[in-house]
């Protein structure tokens, strides 16, 4: 007897027998989930997003499965305030699965999500329509954070699912880790020591490579969230609340009052700095003004929030 496992709407993994009676159609049907046509099937793994629709007789055998166009997946799109994605709006009952892993057949990588909480945000995902409206979806990593970002201070080996770490120091002074695959960490490490990054973590604390990036002007189209700006050089003046920079004394940039500094403690950065700590040129000229990266994170403004001192 043929049988068949699967997430429900609850997220709940269910096994079902087939019914003998409906043993030739469910092969045919399955031909289009394997790939194969042969009247014969064998034990295998889901290797992409699949969804069906069943039904299942008194006895809780299926009598009857389909597998569902999804179509080819959509790419970050965002879910509107008044609940469409793709031109789809979200049915009121609709059934939001969020992905995170590399193994389709793994419950775990699995997570119900709530239909308001996937308002406003921004992700690839595959999806059914029924009567118009998006019924069911399987969405990549909708339980991603909110961009996050900081220094990394340290990271290593640990027994998490992805086998590494990074310590990372954000704004806020606190210092967290979060775990990584091998060559997630490599590409972190290669950004270099005094690079802020910034990065989505996933449910189970994990950054992956697709979501972390070395800031720069211009990285919210990848990760999203806030317009980001950057401006990196030697200091030239400070006044007024401005920076201006060597390379460019036409231009000045404002800070915000409550600006975090990450400067060097040692061998360690910290966020315990001032804008007192940035030197200015002297008329001396073999001692330069500091070298600095400013950034504008929050806000859209044009007002720079963290500054990381270089040199």
């Amino acid at each position: 007897m043929y049988q068949y496992q699967f997430l429900n709407a609850a997220g709940e993994v269910v096994t079902a027998k087939v019914d003998s009676d409906y043993n030739g159609d469910f092969v045919k049907a399955m031909d289009e989930f394997d790939g194969k046509k042969d009247s014969k099937l064998k034990p295998c793994k889901a290797s992409k997003t699949v969804i069906v629709e069943y039904h299942l007789n008194s006895s809780d055998e299926i009598d009857s499965i389909a597998i569902c166009d999804t179509g080819t997946p959509v790419q970050k799109k965002k879910v509107t305030n008044a609940g469409y994605y793709d031109s789809y709006e979200l049915a009121n009952n609709v059934v939001i699965f969020s992905y995170n892993g590399v193994d389709y057949s793994k419950a775990d990588n699995y997570t119900v999500v709530e239909r308001e909480d996937a308002i406003g945000k921004e992700f690839k995902a595959s999806y059914t329509t029924e009567d118009g409206k998006i019924v069911l979806m399987v969405a990549n990593d909708l339980v991603a954070s909110d961009v996050v970002y900081g220094l990394v201070t340290g990271s290593g080996n640990n027994d998490s699912d992805a086998g590494h770490y990074v310590t990372v120091l954000e704004p806020n002074g606190e210092a967290n880790d979060y775990n990584c695959s091998k060559a997630t960490l490599d590409e972190i490490v290669g950004f270099g020591n005094n690079a802020l990054i910034g990065f989505k973590y996933s449910s189970n604390n994990e950054i992956k490579s697709v979501n972390v990036v070395k800031v720069d002007t211009g990285v919210e189209t990848t990760l999203g969230g806030d317009k980001v700006l950057k401006q990196e050089g030697e200091v030239s003046n400070i006044e007024n609340g401005r920076i201006t920079l060597k390379a460019n004394t036409s231009t000045s940039y404002g800070f915000s009052k409550d600006v975090v500094v990450y400067k060097l403690d040692g061998e360690e950065y910290k966020t315990d700095g001032d804008i007192s700590d940035i030197l200015e040129p002297t008329t001396n000229p073999a001692v330069a003004g500091s070298t600095i990266a400013m950034f504008d994170i929050e806000g859209e403004d044009g007002v720079y929030d963290v500054i990381v001192i270089l040199k």
